[in-house]
């Protein structure tokens, strides 16, 4: 059995191909730090954080596939383009945003939970301090 996987030839224009060639150029001669990157205003992600992301995305998709949707099927419940939902399983969306990840999950039955950890005021941790409530 033989697998074909098929790929598109992006079009571009010829500015477009000068300015690709101009960036290529550029980074082969000296390629930047992540602090000169955020300087020329890029969005850095801490790895942690990309890699929470991509095990939630991957978690979803195990999900879905358990559950026998297509990906056709979990877009339109959404409510998101068929594609885009394939870019964020495989990882090729690098920083989806938080209305996607909850729109998906939705879509599945399910929710994601977020909290807020670390330290608090005067070093205390958040989690062990008494709720106004419980306090007598």
């Amino acid at each position: 059995m033989t697998i074909r996987s098929e790929t598109r030839k992006i079009e571009r224009t010829a500015a477009e191909k000068a300015r690709l060639k101009a960036i290529r150029a550029a980074f082969q001669k000296s390629k930047p730090t992540l602090e000169q990157l955020a300087a020329q205003g890029a969005e850095i992600m801490p790895l942690g954080t990309y890699l929470a992301v991509q095990q939630l995305l991957a978690d979803m998709r195990r999900m879905r596939q358990e559950r026998k949707l297509t990906l056709e099927q979990v877009a339109e419940k959404a409510g998101m383009d068929k594609a885009t939902l394939s870019r964020l399983e495989t990882g090729k969306q690098p920083n989806p945003t938080v209305d996607s990840l909850f729109r998906v999950a939705s879509a599945l039955g399910k929710t994601i939970g977020l909290r807020l950890e670390g330290e608090g005021p005067k070093g205390r941790s958040r989690r062990s301090r008494k709720s106004p409530a419980s306090r007598t």
